[in-house]
């Protein structure tokens, strides 16, 4: 994970493996306990958008904006990127790139 400034703006890139690993640590369970009440698996989501699509309009799956945005990259948007790519996300304003990325 690092950050960069692009066109002024801070913006804090990951590899998709690394996002993956966020995403997990972050919801894993309530998302897992979830996807086995309604009789799917990750892999279902990826493979047919339309089950992905009817299991989120069944649950709130994701809490925040952010939980949405990761979700998304993960699941439906990440195959149309070059294997080794990192995926970016702007930084709020007068957010601070000097936090220790561990911390994250």
């Amino acid at each position: 994970m690092n950050c960069k400034k692009l066109e002024g703006k801070n913006i804090i890139c990951m590899s998709k493996n690394e996002l993956k690993d966020l995403f997990e640590v972050a919801g894993k369970g309530f998302l897992l306990e979830q996807v086995s009440k309604q009789g799917y698996t990750l892999d279902d989501f990826r493979d047919n958008r339309t089950k992905m699509l009817e299991f989120i309009k069944g649950i709130k799956l994701v809490q925040k904006k952010e939980d949405h945005e990761i979700f998304s990259v993960l699941f439906v948007f990440s195959d149309f990127y070059e294997k080794d790519c990192e995926i970016g996300f702007e930084l709020k304003r007068g957010a601070s790139l000097n936090v220790g990325l561990s911390s994250l």
